[in-house]
């Protein structure tokens, strides 16, 4: 009965042992978070010019509803969250998609993308 312990405590040692150097490179917390971190940011020129707000931007929200919906990905219909017109938020990311812009925001309601139609620059 020994026999077998040992044989099969050796055994899973050794499955182990080339599971594990076939995982790949094993990180730091602080390796994974500087390896997906993105090194830079897109930014969307509009015709106007400088028109276009740019990531590190504050914002506000508008709408003619009390709510603005915040949408999972740019030129979704899928809904995250919902935050009131008139709050500011921050501007992540911009992107372009059949030909609207969209904000990535960082809103107090959580993170998401908006059409360029719910951020304006002024205060309302």
């Amino acid at each position: 009965m020994k026999k077998y312990t040992l044989l099969l405590t050796l055994l899973l040692l050794v499955l182990t042992s080339l599971a594990c150097s076939k995982a790949g490179k094993i990180l730091t917390p602080a390796e994974a978070t500087a390896s997906a971190m993105p090194t830079a940011v897109p930014t969307i020129e509009s015709a106007a010019g400088s028109d276009t707000l740019q990531p590190g931007d504050t914002a506000y929200l508008i709408n003619r509803s009390y709510l603005v919906n915040i949408f999972d990905a740019p030129g979704s219909k899928k809904i995250v969250t919902a935050q009131e017109r008139g709050a500011e938020v921050e501007i992540l990311q911009v992107s372009q998609v059949d030909g609207v812009i969209w904000y990535q925001i960082k809103a107090s309601a959580g993170t998401g993308w908006v059409p360029e139609e719910n951020i304006s620059q002024e205060a309302p």
